[in-house]
């Protein structure tokens, strides 16, 4: 009740405070008190100064003063002269009127309706006082708000220039005084300064998004878990991108690959794989493997030499500085190798065979031919059937000879320019016991003809390198 008082209007102020005192004595009845208060209060509202545009302010004329009868029994019944001049009359709490000197009424009420020059109370239904109106409890409005409680429905603007509107519980907005919304919602959609929710479907928060469970994205991350696909960005800047179990690739910040793979394809900074069937690696001495396992191996080692082998241990392949003539590579059935002008071809263990390095030339036809020349314009030493029938040749003296049966030898040696350096392959080793050329064992054959030459014509054994004709 106290409360309501407060809200009456400016001109009602005077008489405010008497309410508050009968109000305050009157404890047994609050409702008598409450209504004897409002009466009160509306009944003994004087005319304030400007209230009335043609009313003068001030006491009424003594003349008239003295001839008018007054009566004093509020409040049962009254009729008084203000010191305003006006004249009020009420009766039994159900009717007051007060009049201006000249005529005019300046407020009255009629059991519960009440009436000022500010103000209109139907008690208790409905009211208006400046600029607020009310019907109770249906509709309330003022200059910045506007209250329908049926409903859940408001709306008030502060003093600050914010504005609110609410119809609870389906929508709210609050706005900014520059237009920009604070905060609102409709429906099961939600909306700040910089967020957005749609429950529980999706939100929107700065730079970060999602859907849910379809889709999240942020500044540094973009997943897809229905997918189980993303893309992220790690600490230390490198990236990466996965579609689970197909894809993922991660790159360093410089672009460069850190590892990835697609399908059974796998590849790192020092391997990459096709899975099971392909593998190549790099070695800790700086070289690569490649491997096809049971079909297909590769090596390249720093120097730049590269093997290969097709179905390993058997095809065999050499690219590099000088041919390898290591046991382990020489048992393989089929080789080629290559290093710059000399070459090398084995088929099938010697089945055929065939070796060029330098000027020197080596050839083998299974147990049927075997051959050797040192060097062009020299002869070449050779057996048939393991020495069935060979030529032996000494280069060091510069001499050959027939040989027949495997021991017997036929014929004359006959000269021809010798070699300042020789060595005889392996093949050869063993073959002829009684023959210092022969016992000294698998050496590899070594020239220089210009030094050959001068060597020959210095001895005058011959005038020029060759074999001796027969």
């Amino acid at each position: 009740m106290i409360r309501f008082l407060d809200d009456l209007p400016a001109t009602m102020k005077p008489t405010v405070a008497v309410a508050r005192r009968r109000s305050a004595r009157a404890t047994a009845s609050p409702v008598l008190a409450l209504v004897s208060s409002i009466f009160f209060a509306l009944a003994h509202q004087a005319p304030s100064r400007g209230q009335g545009e043609d009313e003068p302010a001030g006491p009424p004329p003594p003349e008239a003063a003295g001839e008018e009868f007054e009566v004093h029994l509020w409040p049962f019944i009254e009729s008084v002269r203000l010191p305003s001049g006006a004249k009020r009359t009420s009766l039994f709490l159900v009717y007051h009127r007060t009049v201006f000197p000249s005529g005019r009424v300046h407020s009255f009420h009629y059991g519960p309706y009440f009436q000022g020059p500010d103000y209109k109370f139907l008690f208790p239904i409905a009211y208006r006082a400046g600029e607020h109106l009310g019907v109770i409890p249906f509709y309330f409005r003022g200059p910045k708000y506007k209250v329908i409680p049926p409903l859940l429905y408001g709306r008030w603007e502060s003093d600050e220039g914010v504005k609110t509107t609410w119809l609870t519980p389906l929508f709210h907005k609050t706005v900014e005084p520059d237009g920009k919304i604070r905060h609102m919602h409709f429906l099961n959609y939600f909306q700040g300064r910089d967020w957005k929710v749609l429950l529980p479907l999706a939100y929107q928060a700065g730079e970060h998004a999602a859907v849910f469970p379809f889709y999240f994205r942020g500044p540094n991350y973009k997943l897809s878990p229905p997918l189980l696909s993303g893309w992220w960005r790690h600490d230390d800047g490198a990236e990466s991108t996965w579609v689970t179990p197909l894809f993922h690739k991660t790159v360093e910040p410089d672009g460069n690959l850190r590892h990835m793979h697609v399908f059974n394809y796998f590849r790192g900074p020092n391997f990459k794989t096709l899975f099971p069937v392909y593998w190549q690696w790099n070695t800790k001495d700086g070289g690569t493997r490649s491997l096809v396992p049971l079909l297909y191996s590769s090596r390249k080692s720093p120097d730049g030499d590269v093997y290969r082998s097709v179905l390993p241990p058997l095809y065999g392949y050499h690219r590099g500085a000088k041919l390898d003539k290591s046991l382990g590579f020489q048992l393989r059935p089929f080789v080629y190798q290559r290093a710059g002008e000399d070459y090398e071809f084995n088929f099938l263990w010697r089945l055929f065979h065939f070796r060029r390095e330098g000027e020197a030339t080596y050839l083998t036809i299974g147990p049927f031919w075997r051959s050797e020349r040192p060097a062009k314009g020299y002869p070449a030493r050779f057996q048939v059937l393991g020495g069935l029938f060979a030529r032996d040749c000494n280069y060091e003296r510069g001499s050959y000879r027939y040989r027949i049966l495997w021991l017997f030898p036929v014929g004359a040696r006959r000269r021809f320019a010798p070699l300042q350096e020789f060595r005889l392959s392996r093949q050869f080793v063993g073959l002829d016991p009684k023959s210092r050329i022969c016992s000294d064992g698998p050496q590899r054959v070594r020239h220089n003809r210009d030094s050959q030459r001068a060597d020959v014509r210095a001895l005058g054994r011959v005038s020029r390198p060759g074999p001796a004709t027969s």
